[in-house]
This record gives C-alpha cells, sequence and structure tokens, in this order.
C-alpha cells in the first residue's frame, strides 16, 4: 500500500507571492556560489554528497510574479510551461550531472538571508527504489531552501523530488516532496571564510 504524499507548507513556499512582488534592494544581484553538503536518510542507511550552486542572477521580478499567477489562477499543469520558459539563472551540480535553476529568489531575515530555489527537472527520487514508492511522473522539480549568515553559512532543505500547489483560497504555496522526508543541506557561499 502506498503512503499518501508527504505534504508540509514551508515557510519559504508560503512566502513565494510575497517574494515576488518584494524588492530585493540591499541583497546580492549575483553571481554568486554555493557549496551544499547533502545528507539523504533512508531505511537503509545515510549517503552525502555536495552539491556545486551557480547562480547568475536572481529571478527577475517579472518572471516570479508571471510564475506565482500560474500556480495560484492555474494550478501546477498551468505553473509547468510557464516554470520551463524563465530564464536559467544558474545550476545545481553533482559530479558531472547539472541542473538548470529557473526560480532563485531571497529573502532578508535579519542579518540573514533566507534563499529558495527551484530546478525544472527533479534531482534525486529519494525512495524512488523500494517496490511500494510512488508514481513519479507529477514530480517535475527539485526545491532547495536554506538561510545563510552575513559569513554565507547555513543550513537548509531539499525535496530533491516535488512539485508545488496553491492551498485552498490561493493565499500561500504547498510543498508536496516526493519523498517522506526532506534531504538536509550544510550550506557555505563559495568565498566564504
Amino acid at each position: 500500500m502506498l503512503k499518501p504524499a508527504r505534504v508540509s507548507v514551508c515557510m519559504v513556499i508560503v512566502a513565494l507571492a510575497a517574494l515576488a512582488a518584494s524588492a530585493q534592494t540591499g541583497l546580492p544581484i549575483g553571481p554568486e556560489a554555493f557549496t551544499a553538503d547533502a545528507q539523504v536518510t533512508t531505511d537503509i542507511g545515510v549517503a552525502n554528497s555536495t552539491l556545486d550552486i551557480q547562480l547568475a542572477a536572481y529571478s527577475p521580478e517579472h518572471e516570479k510574479k508571471a510564475m506565482t499567477d500560474a500556480l495560484k489562477y492555474n494550478g501546477f499543469v498551468g505553473f509547468v510551461p510557464v516554470f520551463k520558459k524563465a530564464s536559467v539563472v544558474g545550476t545545481v551540480r553533482i559530479r558531472e550531472r547539472k541542473w538548470n535553476i529557473r526560480w532563485a529568489s531571497q529573502q532578508a531575515d535579519g542579518d540573514r538571508r533566507k534563499i529558495l530555489l527551484a530546478t525544472d527537472e527533479p534531482i534525486y527520487f529519494v525512495g524512488g527504489g523500494k517496490s511500494d514508492s510512488k508514481s513519479r511522473t507529477a514530480y517535475t522539480m527539485a526545491v532547495l531552501q536554506f538561510t545563510v549568515d552575513k559569513n554565507g553559512a547555513g543550513t537548509g532543505t531539499m525535496a530533491g523530488a516535488a512539485r508545488v500547489k496553491p492551498n485552498a483560497d490561493g493565499t500561500a504555496f504547498i510543498l508536496d516532496d516526493y519523498s517522506d522526508e526532506p534531504i538536509a543541506l550544510k550550506v557555505k557561499r563559495a568565498d566564504a571564510k
């Protein structure tokens, strides 16, 4: 029997609509690079990998608004084509494999920054090899969210295979992670000491 999809309201995803309208005054505009040590925990053990994140820039406000409006008014089915047409603003790389980032936003939080990235393909289906795993079809992206301090160090999570959807009244967005547990990230800006 398949487990129901783990659906969690993520603070950064909930802020998606607000981020689309917010100015990024005083925040870095790019380029910017991070490394993230990812730790995946499954029922058969723990695996580690390093992600190389390269951002040329953060997503333009007009593109973020187009994507959030598509999601709010047309659901995930309407969101996907708009998301896939958005500018590639960076990449996530693990060894020789690379994924395009089509959503990159940031928000000041005191002396920290909350950063949200979404790739236009899933990166990893945690639990996808189980005999009772759910269908992968609808999980067409990966979502990384992390908080870094003024020195560029921080922590976060990654939904290696995900989709997003609006809540019932369209005021927030919900992250549906293919996995039962998000992938833990330990992040460091590439130039951080």
